[in-house]
Parts: structure tokens; C-alpha cells; sequence
């Protein structure tokens, strides 16, 4: 009986792991392309509004190139315009992001709470968001403090 027990537990994981993989590889497939993506964070003193186009290539690299906007509850919006690339895998129904390049360049008015984000955020930071949707036109993944997204851009 225990042996009969233990192949089924057996062939049940061996499903499930499959049924992640083949889950997994359709994601990654929805996945690459270009695409706008729009992001909110919180942070203590306000939130962080992104906008990008993004490109996530079968070779695991996530190319972008947008805006990113600093809004505080008592000071002036910061402006940044952005550039970077990010190493990407999925795993486990989460988008694994890990940064390889950020270029960043400050636009519009910056007073003494300004800072340099090239400075702050430095090349191998990770992050990983949980995947809420993705198909081949939309893409949606956050965590407790950001919310991502995304919409295919045709071409």
C-alpha cells in the first residue's frame, strides 16, 4: 500500500511540475515583445509613476526606455527620463527581474530633494512581482507596494 501511495504522489508531482512548465513556457511566450507599460509604487512620502516602453526578448532581457515621475505629499514632482535593461525569468507564476543597466537623466524642475537615481539604484538590485494576468495584449504584475501595467504594442 505505502508503495502504491508513493507512485501516485509520484506521477501527481510529476503533473504538477509539467503542468508548471508548460504554464511557465506559455507565459514567457505571451511575454516577449514591446510593450507600454505604465507603474505606480508607494513610497513614504508620496508614489513613483513610471511609464515605458519595453521590450522583453527570448533571451531573457527586458530593454526600456520612458519616464519615471517622483510625486511627494510636500514637495515638488520630480522628472526623470529613464534607460535600461533588466535580466528576466519567470518562475513559479512570478516575474523575476534583476537590473543590468540604468541610465537615468533629470528633466524639468529639480530644488534641494532632488537626487541622482543612477547613484541610488545600483546595477544587480533584484525584484521580483507576482504575475495577476498575462495573454498576448495585456500584462499585469505587482507586489504590496507596485502595480504594473502593460498593454502589446502592434507592429
Amino acid at each position: 500500500m505505502k508503495k502504491k501511495l508513493a507512485s501516485i504522489i509520484s506521477i501527481l508531482s510529476f503533473s504538477l511540475v509539467l503542468t508548471t512548465d508548460v504554464y511557465s513556457s506559455d507565459l514567457k511566450t505571451n511575454l516577449f515583445g514591446e510593450w507600454k507599460c505604465n507603474s505606480i509604487t508607494k513610497i513614504e512620502d508620496g508614489i513613483i509613476y513610471e511609464n515605458a516602453n519595453s521590450e522583453f526578448t527570448k533571451d531573457g532581457i527586458l530593454i526600456f526606455e520612458g519616464k519615471i515621475i517622483f510625486y511627494f505629499n510636500s514637495k515638488k514632482p520630480l522628472n526623470y527620463d529613464s534607460f535600461g535593461k533588466y535580466s528576466w525569468t519567470i518562475s513559479n507564476n512570478n516575474i523575476n527581474l534583476k537590473l543590468k543597466k540604468l541610465e537615468t537623466k533629470k528633466t524639468g524642475f529639480h530644488g534641494s530633494h532632488s537626487f541622482n537615481l543612477n547613484k541610488i539604484i545600483p546595477t544587480g538590485s533584484k525584484a521580483k512581482f507576482e504575475i495577476i494576468n498575462l495573454t498576448n495584449e495585456v500584462f499585469v504584475a505587482g507586489d504590496k507596494e507596485t502595480m504594473t501595467y502593460c498593454f502589446k504594442l502592434k507592429r
